[in-house]
């Protein structure tokens, strides 16, 4: 079975569902926006085991094999008449879901601990810098001068909290240590991958395409978003990733959520369930009649 959870009009979460439904894949919507009328169990005996019930409907999270989760802040979804009637602690819900996506062996973009990589743009300088790919100079400091110096050396700088808020560089002093980048001239491409393939608006070379999903990898992520700058020299840099991406705007988003559904389809069931005998259409024969970009021989 495969979990779904965000909200039904999420675009991205939208698309992967109506292939999965398509291709008569077993799952399981969990609607965001009930989320006060949701509840999740635990229990300890025999086994750790989880049972999420939404309304008439259950699901028993051991027979799970993958999961999309794309959470949202419940606090921006005020509970409507209904929800009061029957109401549920939605923090604790995010609680365990988060809990069992943690820990679960089944395939989960993105567990919690992947997706938290995002809210630090230091760590992930780090990542990107061991993942071989080139990357802007930079500088972590709350010396004014010193960050003065950096802008000037670089004719200007962007600049980022260590966490995931950004703030613009000005004269004050910084209390904060903040990270400067310099801003690399060119034109910005966004690349996905999923799994072991990379998707991209124009052809990416196969070294670069190694190093994204080398960082996907050291990331903990299967789905990720990494942006990218081609210098005029036709130097690729990377500047950030996106653990849990909004794809469906980009022009490969079409491509983007037939792997994505085609990677939650191909996980292995749990020990003892029966998978259904649904499959996923073959390699860029999927039911939208698009061919998607796969990794070339010499990438493999």
């Amino acid at each position: 079975m495969i979990l779904l959870w965000g909200l039904a009009q999420d675009p991205s979460l939208r698309a992967v569902r109506l292939r999965l439904d398509r291709w008569d894949a077993d799952t399981f919507f969990l609607n965001h926006a009930d989320i006060y009328c949701t509840e999740v169990s635990m229990s300890t005996e025999p086994h750790l085991s989880f049972e999420l019930v939404s309304g008439d409907e259950s699901c028993r999270l051991e027979e799970v094999s993958a999961a999309y989760l794309r959470p949202y802040d419940y606090r921006k979804f005020p509970p409507s008449e209904f929800h009061q009637v029957h109401p549920s602690d939605p923090l604790m819900v995010h609680h365990l879901i988060a809990a069992w996506a943690e820990y679960t062996e089944a395939q989960v973009i993105s567990r919690p601990s992947a997706a938290a990589t995002g809210q630090s743009y230091l760590y992930q300088a780090e990542a990107i810098r061991a993942s071989g790919f080139r990357t802007p100079d930079s500088l972590v400091t709350n010396d004014d001068a010193v960050a003065s110096a950096f802008q000037s050396c670089h004719g200007g700088a962007a600049t980022k909290t260590l966490t995931q808020a950004q703030t613009s560089l000005t004269s004050r002093h910084f209390d904060s240590p903040m990270l400067f980048q310099e801003e690399i001239a060119g034109e910005p491409i966004r690349v996905h991958v999923v799994g072991d393939e990379c998707f991209g608006p124009m052809e990416i070379p196969g070294h670069v395409q190694r190093q994204a999903i080398g960082l996907a990898r050291l990331l903990g992520l299967y789905l990720a978003g990494v942006n990218m700058t081609v210098s005029p020299r036709g130097e690729w840099y990377c500047t950030g990733v996106h653990p849990n991406p909004a794809f469906s705007s980009y022009p490969d988003g079409e491509d983007v959520a037939e792997a994505v559904a085609r990677f939650l389809m191909e996980a292995p069931e749990p020990a003892g369930v029966t998978k259904k005998t649904a499959r996923p259409p073959l390699n860029g024969a999927g039911p939208m009649g698009r061919n998607y970009a796969v990794l070339r021989e010499e990438v493999v």
